[in-house]
């Protein structure tokens, strides 16, 4: 979302750069009477991003060639990457020690400590979801980061 300028006018241009640290991404959105009576521009940037990091700003142009000042940079991460790795088909590995033998009571009081083993795709932030199936329902957990060790 791109808020507008005072002195924005309809058929203005609004140039929002993207920039990797090496390559600059370019979008391009003319300003509508719709978005001028809003104060503001929904505008999707264009391109193929690649996962990593990004600093953006726009600046809004004239048809006389006169440019605002730059916005304040936003940043913004990619990530594209399933943890499955590129083709989604990697898995966690579970293990669940208790179960060897069955869970009694006890175990079941305590919690049932279960072991995940990460695809070598997984991200500080990716969510862990545990589901159990007992034949009839369903029973999902994410563990929480103290919860994790």
């Amino acid at each position: 979302m791109v808020g507008l300028t005072a002195d924005t006018q309809e058929g203005d241009v609004i140039t929002i750069t993207a920039n990797d640290g090496t390559n600059d991404f370019v979008t391009t959105h003319t300003v509508t009477l719709a978005e001028l009576t809003a104060g503001s521009a929904a505008v999707t940037l264009a391109g193929t991003y690649a996962d990593g990091d990004y600093t953006t700003s726009a600046v809004i142009s004239d048809a006389a060639g006169n440019s605002s000042a730059p916005s304040n940079p936003l940043l913004f991460s990619v990530d594209a990457t399933s943890p499955g790795g590129v083709t989604g088909t990697d898995a966690p590995t579970l293990a669940i020690a208790e179960a060897a033998g069955g869970i009694n009571a006890g175990e079941l009081a305590d919690g049932i400590q279960a072991v995940v083993g990460l695809t070598a795709d997984t991200q500080e932030g990716d969510v862990i979801t545990i589901t159990a199936n007992d034949g009839t329902n369903d029973f999902v957990t994410t563990p929480t980061p103290r919860k994790v060790t």
